[in-house]
C-alpha cells in the first residue's frame, strides 16, 4: 500500500472505478476516455491522460450499463445530448481503433524497450475483440 502525504495509508492508490460497474481496479484494466469537441475518445496506454476522463470495464455489459444510466453524461458534467447517438458497438470500435492505432506506433521506429507496453496493448485489444463478438 501507498502512503498519503499525511502518513496514513492509501487503500486503492492508482485504483480507478468503472462508471458502468463501480468496481476498483487499476488503470491499465480499464478503458479510459476522454470528451474532445464534443466527441467521445479513447485514451489508450502510454498517452497523455489529461483532463476530465472516465473508466469503463472492456466489456458490453458495463458499456451497455454506463450508456442506460446516463453516466457518461453525469461523469463529464454535460447534457445527455451529447451523448444520444451513443452504442455499445460504437463506444467499443471506438476503443479498438485508438488501441490498434496505439499499437503500431509503439511497434514503429523506436519501438525496441516498448515491449511490455505492446504486450499490455495487444490484450487489450484482444479484449476488445471479443467483447464486441459477443
Amino acid at each position: 500500500m501507498a502512503h498519503t502525504r499525511f502518513g496514513r495509508k492509501a487503500m486503492h492508490a492508482g485504483k480507478r472505478t468503472c462508471i458502468g460497474c463501480h468496481t476498483r481496479k487499476d488503470p491499465n484494466e480499464l478503458l479510459r476516455f476522454n470528451l474532445v469537441g464534443g466527441s467521445l475518445v479513447c485514451v489508450p496506454e502510454g498517452r497523455p491522460r489529461t483532463g476530465r476522463g472516465v473508466s469503463l470495464c472492456p466489456d458490453r455489459q458495463c458499456v451497455r450499463r454506463a450508456i442506460k444510466s446516463r453516466a457518461f453524461a453525469r461523469a463529464f458534467r454535460t447534457s445527455n445530448d451529447v451523448f444520444q447517438d451513443l452504442c455499445v458497438d460504437k463506444v467499443l470500435a471506438e476503443a479498438l481503433n485508438a488501441y490498434k492505432t496505439r499499437l503500431v506506433e509503439v511497434r514503429g521506429p523506436g519501438g525496441p524497450g516498448h515491449e511490455v507496453l505492446a504486450d499490455s496493448l495487444n490484450n487489450m485489444i484482444i479484449r476488445l475483440e471479443q467483447a464486441i463478438k459477443e
